[in-house]
Parts: C-alpha cells; structure tokens; sequence
C-alpha cells in the first residue's frame, strides 16, 4: 500500500478491525530503517497492533514493538492471526 507522498507497507494484515502492517526484505542482516515504514504507519494508523519484518536473517528479540521474523517462519505469524484477509 502506497499514500501520495511515496510512503508504501509491503503488506497489511487484516483481522476484524485491526490492521497489522508487514514489511518483507530479502536481506540477512538487519538494518535499522527496515521498520522505519512500519513505525509511521503505526503512528498514522491507530488500529494498527503487532507490527512485523519478515526478511531471511535470524529472528530477533522485537526491535521498538516490530516483531523480526525469519521468512521461512512468517506462516507462523498469518497462523497467529486466524480469520485474518490481506491487502497489498
């Protein structure tokens, strides 16, 4: 999802009236300013909970409330969010 000023979210999780917002990278080293996009759209988005990464490095402790996941584990997270639809 992309807003008129280029601000985009790979993927956005919906569960009743809550969104989660994902960001997905292929990168197997975490970088700082990959949860940079997911925070904003935290503070825009008040119904938006359990925000997430989902990139090929190891899982991480969550980094400021974003849970970092390793892709071969992200069925884990839609699984969390049974009843959940997806927009991209």
């Amino acid at each position: 999802m992309r807003d008129d000023k280029g601000f985009e979210i790979d993927l956005i999780v919906k569960q009743g009236r809550t969104l989660i917002p994902v960001e997905i990278k292929s990168s197997m080293t975490f970088q700082s300013d990959f949860i940079r996009p997911i925070r904003i759209f935290c503070d825009r988005e008040k119904s938006a909970r359990t925000p997430a990464l989902i990139y090929t490095g190891d899982p991480l402790p969550d980094v400021h409330g974003v849970q970092c996941i390793n892709y071969r584990h992200a069925h884990s997270l839609l699984a969390q969010e049974s009843g959940a639809s997806m927009e991209s």
